[in-house]
């Protein structure tokens, strides 16, 4: 005769192999199923960030006040020895960054593309020139990984400058 603990415990072991019958009250579309469901992944918060018709606004700035050489000197015969040297920057780049879609794509190319257009305006307070200018169109590529913190991404950029550059008379 086996005790009442063992007994007690074959009967619950086999109660949790059964399955539950249905109430009138469930829907018998809602039937339990023997087919085993793939584990629910979690909601992915980069299509909060990336999605269509997105645009974005960036405003990027910056002074390089140490006497930064010119950077073609190595194509005009220059070899950046000149001491002191002639340049100090400041950069102002303001970019309008539109998405075209959604998130999409196979699991390495998965991400979005933006278009991308920025005004380039240089001050250059210490050098030959005053101002140079710019206009750049370009294409971008994210690569927008499930739940990752961080994106990756490939540009392209082309356009169009001027500088107030004047020819220096040989005396």
């Amino acid at each position: 005769m086996m005790p009442k603990q063992t007994l007690l415990l074959f009967a619950l072991l086999l109660a949790g192999l059964t399955h539950p019958a249905i109430s009138m009250a469930q829907d018998l579309k809602a039937q339990f199923s023997d087919a085993t469901s793939l584990p629910a992944q979690p909601a992915d918060f980069n299509r909060d960030i990336y999605y269509r018709n997105k645009l974005e606004f960036s405003l990027e700035t910056g002074v390089l006040p140490i006497n930064t050489p010119f950077v073609f000197d190595c194509f005009v015969g220059g070899d950046y020895s000149h001491n002191p040297l002639h340049y100090t920057l400041i950069p102002i780049f303001p970019s309008l960054r539109w998405h075209l879609g959604r998130i999409a794509g196979p699991w390495i190319l998965r991400g979005n593309t933006d278009l991308t257009a920025t005004l380039s305006l240089t001050a250059i307070p210490r050098g030959p020139e005053k101002a140079y200018g710019a206009f750049d169109l370009g294409i971008r590529r994210n690569f927008v990984h499930r739940n990752w913190r961080a994106a990756p991404y490939f540009e392209a950029r082309g356009g169009a400058g001027f500088i107030d550059a004047q020819a220096q008379q040989v005396l």
